[in-house]
């Protein structure tokens, strides 16, 4: 092969090679990119004309696979810094709030809600005053208790059937698929949390807990969803709710035929609350 003919050959595979799996837009895609472009480069080399040297077929195979791999690697590499710099530039078009940019991201939010959509029953509970408790405490105490506090929160939600999708320093947001349940789960802490306060609280300021429970239709996971108004209209009902009470919507209470609760005079969101004191009877 002509060394200037081969050259020119190389540096344009190389460009070429590097562009198109830039260009490709992920690491996967930039990976297929970059097998099939080597590929379709080294068919050339088939061709007598093109070879550097005299070589056996079963040596070009061998040379072509080992290249396939190679720059199946570089490729995925290329692929994952095309991938970075592009969100790097949407989040710099977002932050000087690009219309089309803004269009885009909200079609996408849209679309990935679209994909499904949940009757759950969700549960948030806090801690009256945490901010008092640690006040004056050693910070090792605090730390030690508000953790004890936490995994004990996620031990009684998981009983009953729950999932923890958020908890903090001072409560926790869970979700069940009945309001039988998160009710259960409600109580259950409300029920237990003096029990935790002589064994597991080393705090000298006892956990006084409020809960709060409603339901409705939830899309997408509440995991990537947190703020949504099921969730928002419960932690409202949280806290409205007496020190000690597990604060319930009309649309849960309607669900569990057979209970008592007592009616809370002010509505919260529009919706009438009922309190459940641990005592409700079937």
């Amino acid at each position: 092969m002509v060394p200037c003919v081969w050259l020119v050959h190389e540096l344009y595979t190389i460009l070429s090679f590097v562009g198109l799996s830039f260009l490709a837009g992920g690491p996967i895609r930039s990976m297929l990119t970059a097998i099939a472009w080597t590929l379709g480069s080294g068919l050339l080399e088939m061709v007598p004309f093109f070879r550097v040297r005299s070589t056996s077929f079963s040596e070009l195979l061998l040379q072509h696979g080992i290249s396939i791999v190679a720059y199946g690697i570089i490729g995925f590499i290329i692929g994952v810094g095309a991938m970075v710099q592009k969100q790097a530039k949407r989040d710099r078009l977002l932050a000087r709030n690009d219309p089309a940019t803004l269009m885009s991201e909200l079609l996408e939010i849209q679309f990935a809600l679209s994909a499904g959509e949940t009757m759950v029953c969700v549960l948030v509970v806090d801690a009256s005053k945490s901010s008092v408790m640690k006040a004056s405490a050693d910070p090792l105490v605090v730390e030690y208790s508000f953790r004890a506090y936490q995994a004990w929160l996620s031990r009684i939600v998981q009983a009953h059937g729950g999932r923890v999708y958020t908890i903090t320093g001072d409560g926790a947001i869970a979700a069940f698929a009945t309001c039988g349940e998160a009710l259960q789960a409600g109580e259950a802490i409300q029920t237990d949390v003096d029990r935790f306060n002589r064994e597991e609280n080393r705090l000298s300021s006892p956990f006084r807990l409020r809960v709060g429970l409603h339901a409705g239709n939830v899309v997408a996971d509440l995991e990537k969803v947190e703020f949504t108004e099921v969730i928002d209209i419960a932690a409202h009902v949280e806290g409205a709710s007496p020190i000690g009470c597990v604060g319930l919507t009309d649309v849960v209470a309607a669900q569990l035929a057979g209970y008592h609760f007592d009616p809370l005079t002010a509505k919260v969101d529009g919706h009438q609350v009922y309190l459940s004191r641990g005592q409700t009877q079937r």
